[in-house]
């Protein structure tokens, strides 16, 4: 147990914010949002463009004009500038071949919390430029981030997977759940907020993780767990609205559960 409790320690985020910009009408084809992960990787992809070309930009405006009477400099920032172009390319093609052939290609998130990129902030920034809604581009994101997962982590054992489930799923849902965790012989915590979740987080300590909740909830969630344990994020669909009634794929939650028990 000391070990579990040096490592598992949430990142601080304000909480119960996620829906305040909502107009209380019905969403986009009844709350289901699901979105093939390609829409997000076409999304990474047009940030690396956008990069490569305000950097090609920015270069060809300090050559000209700062670095042609100092040829030192001018070397150094040739070979940074093309490092950088070379980095842009390099790393959406290894990151789309670490999903094409299920291997970890992609070395330089092995140890990163991927929701937390900064490269997939800027491709949710981008994709709401473009007026995708938000909830689809995160959809497409966390359908990735589960594959990695797949990809990236392996076996746990019963007591160490937690599944965190909101309360606003509908009664039915909620039976199914409960009649699939007993099969399983796990247990399932059901949360009525942020605060509470968190809570239940830091008591467990797990090493596996399986959330569901509205996409916004899961990309706030997801980036605040520690890099080393994998969340397996579930959407949930909003037929009432959100935060009542709610419904998901069970097919989604027994493969997670699967997964982790291998």
């Amino acid at each position: 147990m000391e070990k579990k409790e040096q490592y598992f320690e949430l990142k601080p985020r304000k909480l119960g914010d996620e829906w305040e910009e909502w107009n209380g009408k019905f969403e986009e084809n009844l709350g289901d949002m699901q979105t093939p992960p390609t829409l997000f990787l076409l999304l990474m992809y047009g940030v690396n463009v956008v990069f490569i070309i305000a950097l090609s930009f920015f270069y060809f405006l300090l050559k000209n004009n700062l670095f042609k009477f100092n040829h030192f400099l001018s070397v150094i920032f040739n070979l940074l500038t093309i490092s950088l172009i070379i980095a842009a390319v390099v790393y959406p093609v290894l990151f789309t071949l670490t999903l094409i052939f299920n291997k970890p290609i992609a070395f330089f998130i092995k140890d990163k919390q991927f929701a937390d990129l900064n490269l997939i902030k800027a491709a949710i920034f981008l994709g709401q430029k473009l007026h995708i809604p938000k909830d689809k581009i995160i959809n497409s994101m966390l359908k990735i981030n589960n594959t990695l997962i797949d990809i990236f982590f392996g076996k746990i054992k019963k007591d160490e997977l937690l599944i965190l489930a909101p309360r606003c799923l509908a009664k039915s849902v909620r039976e199914e759940l409960k009649e699939i965790v007993d099969i399983y012989n796990i247990k399932l915590y059901i949360a009525s907020g942020g605060n509470e979740a968190r809570q239940i987080l830091k008591e467990n300590k797990p090493r596996g993780i399986i959330a569901i909740a509205c996409e916004r909830d899961l990309y706030a969630g997801v980036k605040e767990v520690p890099s080393e344990i994998p969340v397996i994020a579930i959407s949930n669909k909003r037929p009432e609205g959100p935060c009542r009634n709610t419904l998901i794929n069970t097919d989604d939650f027994k493969n997670a559960i699967n997964f982790f028990l291998k």
